[in-house]
């Protein structure tokens, strides 16, 4: 973690190499001891976290598209936010695609899947 606070404000997106060693490595090394903890039983993770986890793949697949509509909405209407209430919006948005993907994970993704083993 020390290593993305002291290098990461001089990585560039063109070196890529430095972006694996400065982001990717620690962050790999940082997943790696929390799986190796949890396989341990030393932690475990709240319900919430595992379903979130388990509906990653449907919030990749919907949140550029919804973040879009969902920011359109009030200028179609023709609605100006103040500071504030863009922030509260920006939260109400990142809390509708999380939870519109758990649903599209537990009543789509899931029972295709299911369909597709049998």
């Amino acid at each position: 973690m020390s290593i993305i606070i002291y290098f990461g404000y001089d990585v560039s997106d063109v070196d890529s190499y430095q972006r694996v060693l400065t982001f990717g490595l620690p962050s790999g090394l940082i997943l790696l001891t929390l799986l190796n903890l949890e396989k341990n039983g030393f932690i475990s993770f709240p319900k919430l976290f595992l379903t979130l986890g388990d509906s990653s793949y449907a919030l990749y697949l919907i949140h550029f598209p919804m973040m879009l509509l969902m920011n359109k909405i009030p200028q179609m209407l023709g609605y100006q936010f103040t500071a504030i209430q863009e922030i509260n919006y920006s939260y109400f948005i990142i809390i509708s695609i999380v939870i519109t993907s758990i649903f599209v994970h537990k009543w789509i993704e899931k029972p295709i899947a299911k369909f597709i083993l049998k």
